[in-house]
């Protein structure tokens, strides 16, 4: 990011929580973003798809998660409240105003997703080569 705000680098992708600041104040230009569609913190964004790139998308997610073996009552009641929170007016501003798009599911559709989601990117790591140093 310091790299990009002095003009060091041209461009990259950044995650809206780290960005929004900057493209607020204008110092970033936001071109797209990475999600399937539009942001409502940036509505004039197209997102990277409308750009030309058809089916691009990758996005930073954050999910939370117990230790392995947890009851399934303590879930649930977690999940239920994690989901009023998340709901709450409070919590949604608070959200938005960092570059957070709350979103809520069931455990079960979470679970899915990330094991999706780590399916998706293990394969592109591994036809790629990718490492890390």
């Amino acid at each position: 990011m310091q790299d990009l705000l002095a003009g060091q680098v041209d461009l990259m992708f950044v995650d809206l929580a780290s960005g929004q600041q900057n493209v607020t104040a204008g110092k970033l230009r936001a071109l797209g973003v990475a999600t399937p569609k539009r942001l409502p913190m940036l509505p004039n964004v197209p997102t990277v798809a409308e750009g030309g790139v058809a089916g691009f998308e990758a996005y930073a997610w954050q999910g939370v998660v117990a230790p392995a073996g947890t009851p399934k009552p303590v879930i649930t009641r977690l999940n239920a409240e994690l989901v009023k929170a998340l709901k709450s007016p409070e919590v949604q501003k608070r959200m938005e105003g960092v570059g957070v798009e709350p979103v809520s599911s069931t455990p079960e559709e979470f679970a899915q997703y990330a094991h999706a989601e780590a399916e998706r990117w293990g394969k592109l790591i591994k036809a790629k080569g990718i490492t890390v140093d």
